[in-house]
């Protein structure tokens, strides 16, 4: 891939980031939601998950067609899914 379509998708995704956090912090700023505390511990386990996952499933992609990688994804979705509800249930 060119080195100029990496930065196109470098700059979306750092674009939408920012959007994303601007927007949540104006939305707590008028009151459209309340923060609530969580369980960092938990939150970095899932998110190391998450991210390793990801990493497997694409480098996956490579060796497999693309209907293996979606069901792939939505069988992890609903394992991550099952994961959180045992975690709140814990606490």
């Amino acid at each position: 891939m060119p080195l100029h379509h990496a930065c196109a998708a470098t700059t979306l995704t750092s674009w939408h980031l920012l959007v994303t956090f601007c927007s949540l912090h104006v939305a707590q700023w008028v009151k459209l939601f309340e923060h609530k505390p969580f369980d960092s511990r938990t939150v970095m386990g899932f998110g190391i998950l998450n991210g390793v996952s990801i990493g497997l499933l694409n480098l996956s992609l490579g060796f497999n067609s693309v209907g293996f990688y979606q069901v792939n994804r939505s069988q992890l979705s609903m394992c991550s899914q099952n994961w959180i509800d045992q975690v709140q249930d814990a606490i």
